[in-house]
C-alpha cells in the first residue's frame, strides 16, 4: 500500500484484505502495515468497505459512509502511533475508493480522502489529506 499524507509519501510492505462481520454487517477490511503479521502492533492504514470482498468488481467505487455500517460505502483510518487514530467522518463525506483490479487471491485499487480526529464528528478540522493512494491486497 502506498499513499501521500499532506503531501508526504508513505508506504507499507504488507497489505491484505479480509471480511469481518461487525454488528451484523459484512465488511471488507484492507490493512496496510510495515509488519509481516498485520494483526500485531500499530502504525497502520485501514480501508473499510461495507461490502463483501468476494463481491467487489473492477470499476466499483465507494464514497465515505454517511452513517455507521451503511452498505456499499467506505471509511479510511490511519494510526501513526499507538495513541492516535484519524478517520473519515460521516458529516464530511470527502473520500473515495475505486477497485481497479480483481484476481485470484488479490484486489487492487486507488483511494483518497480527508481524515479527522475521532472526536471531530462534524469534520471541521482536516488533520490529513490522503492522496495518491494505491493498494494491492492479498486475500486472507
Amino acid at each position: 500500500m502506498k499513499l501521500a499524507l499532506n503531501g508526504t509519501a508513505l508506504s507499507y510492505n504488507s497489505c491484505r484484505i479480509q471480511n469481518f462481520k461487525i454488528n451484523g454487517s459484512l465488511q471488507s477490511q484492507i490493512t496496510g502495515q510495515n509488519d509481516a503479521n498485520v494483526s500485531t502492533g500499530n502504525y497502520y492504514f485501514n480501508i473499510v468497505i461495507y461490502s463483501d470482498m468476494n463481491s467487489l468488481k473492477v470499476g466499483d467505487t465507494f464514497q465515505v459512509a454517511t452513517s455507521a455500517y451503511e452498505p456499499n460505502t467506505m471509511g479510511l483510518y490511519y494510526s501513526p502511533d499507538s495513541a492516535d487514530l484519524f478517520e473519515t467522518q460521516s458529516a464530511a463525506t470527502q473520500g473515495i475508493v475505486t477497485i481497479t483490479g480483481v484476481g485470484s487471491g488479490f484486489i487492487q485499487g486507488t483511494f483518497s480522502g480527508k481524515l479527522f480526529t475521532t472526536t471531530d464528528f462534524a469534520g471541521t478540522d482536516v488533520k490529513y489529506l490522503v492522496t495518491d493512494g494505491t493498494f494491492n491486497a492479498k486475500m486472507k
